[in-house]
């Protein structure tokens, strides 16, 4: 069965101002990063791509925001290559998501008890979705992981398989590199794409982020 959502595609610079559309941006990458960074110190698992982060600055020696960069760099070459086109926000994404999180992750504790990390994987996982929500809303480019997705899309593969290739690559990668998978990995990988996809017309409605008139189209994410 195909899944079709009405997402807000506000590629149109009179639906939204680009500082509009910046601020929206730059809000979405700061919820994304405590999202990671909630995930991450809640030690209870992680999502697939930072499971191959934490693999990836493992073997580099390096911390895991500047890991995010090697792997996005590797993600966009490949969707490249395959045809797609990045958006300036696509690029700045990986920079700056990844840097605010090697600065979080030494500000942000890990609770003690099994009840607070929880609580705080859960936080993570809501803010993350809000966060991947709004940089979609700002139409100024997709994220590495979702490029990569359309990509194999347009080669006629389905987007659902495309996504839970990518996620399962991602997380086997990981692993391999000396990733820990959990509860969080499970959680992550099974709900994103079902909840971000019924998430993203209901934030776009949101005081600070909606629009008087948005131009509404039928996406087809899922088949």
């Amino acid at each position: 069965m195909t899944l079709t959502v009405p997402c807000v595609l506000d590629l149109n610079p009179t639906d939204r101002s680009l500082l509009h559309r910046l601020s929206i941006l730059s809000a979405g990458w700061v919820l994304i990063s405590l999202g990671v960074v909630g995930v991450l110190n809640s030690r209870l698992g992680a999502g697939p791509f930072e499971v191959l982060n934490v693999g990836v600055a493992a073997r580099l020696g390096i911390q895991v925001g500047t890991a995010s960069w090697v792997t996005m760099g590797v993600v966009i070459t490949a969707a490249t290559l395959l045809g797609a086109r990045p958006g300036p926000a696509t690029f700045a994404s990986s920079f700056f998501v990844g840097g605010l999180i090697n600065i979080l992750l030494g500000l942000v504790m890990t609770p003690d008890s099994l009840v607070a990390r929880s609580l705080m994987l859960c936080f993570g996982i809501a803010i993350l979705f809000t966060g991947v929500c709004l940089t979609v809303i700002a139409g100024l480019g997709f994220g590495a992981g979702d490029l990569l997705m359309f990509a194999l899309g347009r080669k006629g593969v389905s987007l659902k398989v495309a996504r839970w290739a990518i996620e399962i690559s991602a997380l086997v990668i990981g692993v391999l590199l000396g990733g820990s998978a959990g509860v969080a990995t499970i959680l992550i990988a099974l709900s994103a794409g079902p909840v971000i996809v019924r998430l993203i017309p209901r934030v776009a409605t949101l005081p600070l982020v909606a629009v008087k008139t948005a131009r509404r189209t039928e996406q087809v994410l899922f088949e």
